[in-house]
């Protein structure tokens, strides 16, 4: 588990570090020139925002740029441990999906308004919380809860709907120049039932993930319209008053803009309605498949390949052969992307792990294994034995489109070969697409989004904007002409001089389809979002700051993060407690240091810990005192010393990650505060293999086993534990568990031997014992065996709310049984049957968490029926 919960991968690099006043800037070696770029722009952007935002950081901004090895297409913004912006270079090649010219101009700007949006401070309890207790996420305890940072509990919608809408205002492009995106909101407003409550709450209908970022855009690119961009990006300093209820989202919608947030949505889809009023959908005759994921269509040996997936079960692959009419559809494994075939064998072009340092962008098989020479390439078209793609490593400030290992050109698309050879991409003049081939211009209109779909005889196939939305054009002889009258076709290929296999988007998904040209006489259209760029950056020039180039370690720059104080009262003074932490992190959020003191019932806890992430080898530890004020006779007869030492141990470290593949390994020595002189050392092997999809609630299909040897006192223990889960129909599911530790423990006394555990054990329990909750108290033993089987299946049912900022979404229940096999000085077996439910809560429209209810009996016990809660995390 990633320290702070923000990590995805651990690449061994070596980390520069260059201070300024308002920022500083984290980067590897291969990205000093993108570090230089970032800094030639982040001042100028930061006096322009600190004008839209009406305030100033209360802290500096850090943006860090992660390691080549970690080519994911993302980045996030946080204000813990510090106000920072984290940045992958793995999106350099997706051009065509945010329609940018640049990608790290593109993370520049989005990541740094999220950082303005959660800096905010309006109230005086937020400034001083933060001033004097540093940055807590979770809210502080005084008379009530206080949050320091309020507007972290803002929806989704809004949060990113506002970053999508400044990306687009710096002229290299942004989602809401891309004609597909347009498509989208007016399918999704203009032919479905769209609601507030589906707005703002983060659901899981179709377009799953994307669609806060593209309704809230262009939500906020409506009120900027209605009130002016500034008055919408103060919006979020006058939420941030908020430090008791971050919840109010009406009462700052009515005095901000002197509408409730409600009555603007509903004005917003109805302006929709009437701007768009011609928006025409493709009427599609010949259907071969529907996709909730975006098909990427790919013609090889006159037959077209795509991916359609559910998001639920496994993705189909579709072959529809264009000369005798037929498709074929069955079961693939591949990820998700646009196919390929080397060595007569299919791949998709995506990102995965492919060791456990790197996450590379490449073409990987159905057994997700990379072809190692596409390691960091992102393949964009094949002919005979000629390669072109773009070189990940060398695109995050603009793309570069390499051919056989030689640079190319820089790009502001994809590119694709003719059936000659000649290579046709899109580079970007401002607002203006321009169309080359090879290296001679050929044709341009204005705009910033333009995908070539296909080539034949000199005839090149566009998707590119239109009024309302999207759809398929094509250019020949420096003229252009429009295909069909839709708005929302986003892909297509070429059947023959009448017909095309296009995709088209709706309300519901993707669909795939044959259909009949329409031509007419019509060029792409273009509609600025701003006059006038709020700033352009220079990607023209190399970059021109110095940076300092000083090494980063994680013990130098471990900072103060913050003091989380909790006190809880109680009529029963054992159940009374204080809590007081302070947590020192370091910049990059990959080392902690914690000091922390516990007073509860007759007992005083001192405890300083360390753990740090930064590399493969993962390592942590901690020491401190329990000292006990019960008198001497009480704590002799509990076996307990009036003063205890404690120092805990793990190390972790990734032996395997490639494919669907991971292999771990974990050394722990702990103390256990119930037993005096108890401090077992456990090592653990561990090995899992999963399948699953983004909206399955368990693995399509999953095995893991795991392998323990345990040292306590003079005693040793084994342990192997072997689970499977399976996809059996619809949406269920069955689990099969066996696990058994055995030792050579003679006297089951003073916390020897395995523990069987009564209650929910703790979430960093050993993982050598059980659980066994329908017994009346927890015992010893020494040999254990249990084994499980569960079945459970997904209702589908889901209720969401807008005025109350809780929902129910994936209900599932479940039924399964534990049979127990015990070794004490006599052999006791018993079985455990079950049955439950678990959902999820909705909280504040955008955090989700789990809920498992279970009520659960043994066979030995008539009075054994016990119902247990667990709540995100077990309690």
């Amino acid at each position: 588990m990633c320290l702070l919960c923000i990590c995805f991968v651990r690449a061994n690099d070596d980390y520069f570090i260059d201070e300024n006043n308002n920022f500083d800037i984290i980067y590897t070696k291969n990205h000093k020139k993108d570090a230089s770029f970032v800094k030639d722009h982040i001042q100028k952007l930061m006096e322009i925002n600190d004008k839209l935002f009406a305030y100033k950081f209360d802290e500096k901004l850090t943006i860090v740029l992660k390691s080549n090895d970690t080519q994911v297409a993302n980045a996030y913004s946080t204000q813990y441990p510090n106000n920072m912006g984290v940045y992958y270079n793995g999106g350099a090649h997706m051009n065509n999906y945010f329609a940018h010219n640049s990608w790290l101009a593109t993370l520049l700007t989005h990541e740094t308004i999220h950082n303005y949006q959660m800096n905010a401070k309006k109230s005086k309890i937020s400034k001083f919380l933060k001033k004097y207790l540093g940055s807590n996420y979770m809210p502080v305890q005084a008379v009530a809860f206080f949050f320091t940072s309020p507007n972290i509990f803002l929806p989704t919608v809004l949060v990113e709907g506002n970053a999508v809408l400044n990306e687009s205002l710096y002229q290299n492009g942004g989602r809401l120049h891309s004609g597909i995106f347009k498509a989208m909101k007016n399918s999704l407003l203009i032919n479905s039932n769209y609601t507030p409550t589906k707005f703002i709450n983060n659901h899981t209908s179709f377009p799953y993930g994307v669609e806060k970022y593209i309704v809230g855009g262009f939500f906020m690119k409506f009120l900027s319209i209605k009130y002016g961009l500034s008055k919408v990006n103060k919006f979020f300093y006058a939420h941030s008053i908020h430090s008791l209820n971050p919840f109010l989202l009406n009462s700052t919608f009515e005095t901000h803009f002197g509408k409730s947030l409600e009555q603007l949505i509903g004005e917003f889809i109805t302006q929709t309605k009437i701007d768009n009023k011609n928006f025409e959908k493709l009427k599609t005759k010949n259907l071969l498949n529907s996709s909730k994921t975006i098909p990427a269509l790919s013609k090889i040996d006159n037959k077209i390949y795509f991916l359609s997936s559910n998001l639920k079960n496994k993705q189909k692959l579709n072959i529809y052969d264009t000369q005798n009419k037929k498709l074929l559809i069955k079961n693939s494994s591949l990820n998700t992307g646009k196919i390929f075939k080397i060595k007569n064998k299919l791949h998709t072009n995506t990102a995965n792990f492919i060791d456990t340092n790197r996450y590379k962008v490449g073409l990987f098989d159905d057994d997700g294994y990379i072809d190692v020479k596409t390691i960091g390439k992102s393949i964009q078209d094949i002919h005979n034995n000629k390669i072109s793609y773009i070189d990940i490593s060398k695109s995050f400030q603009t793309t570069k489109l390499y051919i056989d290992h030689e640079f190319y050109a820089t790009v502001a698309s994809n590119a694709m070969f003719d059936k000659d050879g000649a290579i046709y991409y899109f580079k970007q003049d401002k607002n203006k697409r321009v169309l080359y081939k090879n290296k001679k211009q050929v044709y341009s209109f204005d705009g910033y989004f333009s995908k070539i779909v296909d080539i034949v005889d000199d005839e090149v196939y566009i998707v590119a904007n239109t009024k309302d939305g999207v759809s398929l054009y094509s250019i020949k002889d420096g003229k252009n002409s429009k295909l069909f009258k839709a708005d929302n076709i986003i892909d297509a290929k070429y059947i023959d001089k009448k017909s095309f296999a296009v995709v088209s988007i709706d309300e519901n998904g993707y669909k795939i389809s044959i259909n009949k040209i329409n031509k007419t006489e019509e060029k792409p259209h273009f509609q600025p979002i701003i006059k006038k760029p709020l700033m352009v950056y220079n990607l023209d020039t190399k970059p021109t700051s110095k940076l300092d180039d000083t090494s980063y370690n994680e013990f130098r720059y471990l900072n103060f993060t913050n003091i989380y104080p909790i006190v809880y009262l109680s009529s029963d003074e054992n159940s009374s407690f204080v809590d007081i932490a302070a947590s020192f992190v370091d910049t990059m959020a990959t080392s902690k240091l914690d000091i922390k003191y516990t007073n509860k019932h007759k007992e005083d806890i001192g405890l300083v810990s360390y753990i740090n992430q930064a590399d493969t080898l993962q390592y942590g530890l901690s020491a401190g005192y329990i000292y006990r004020t019960e008198d001497n006779d009480t704590i002799k007869l509990q076996n307990k010393s009036k003063k205890d030492y404690i120092a805990n141990l793990f190390l972790e470290y990734a032996l395997l990650k490639v494919g669907r593949h991971t292999i771990d390994t974990k050394l722990n020595r702990y103390y256990d505060p119930d037993y005096k002189n108890k401090n077992p050392a456990i090592l653990k092997l561990s090995y899992d293999y999963v399948r699953k999809f983004a909206l399955s609630y368990a693995p399509h299909r999953q095995f893991a086993t795991n392998f323990y040897l345990k040292a306590d006192r003079n005693n040793s223990f084994i342990s192997v534990d072997v689970s499977t889960t399976n996809h059996l129909f619809w949406h269920t599911y069955l689990k099969l568990k066996h696990k058994n530790t055995k030792s050579d423990v003679v006297y089951i006394e003073d916390g020897r031997g395995i523990k069987v555990h009564s209650v929910p054990a703790p979430n960093n329990f050993d993982e050598t014992n059980f659980e066994a909750i329908s017994l009346n108290s927890s015992m010893y033993a020494k040999d254990v065996a249990m084994s499980n089987a569960e079945l459970s299946t997904n209702l589908g049912f889901k209720w969401y709310a807008y005025s109350l900022p809780i929902s129910l979404r994936n209900e599932t229940l479940f039924v399964g049984q534990n049979i127990f096999d015990i070794t004490i000085n006599k052999k006791l077996k018993f079985f455990e049957s079950y049955i439950g439910m678990s959902f999820d809560i909705l909280f504040g429209h955008t955090i989700a968490v789990p809920v498992v209810v279970r009520y659960i009996k043994n066979n030995i016990d008539d009075k054994s029926g016990t119902t247990s809660v667990y709540l995100g995390v077990r309690f």
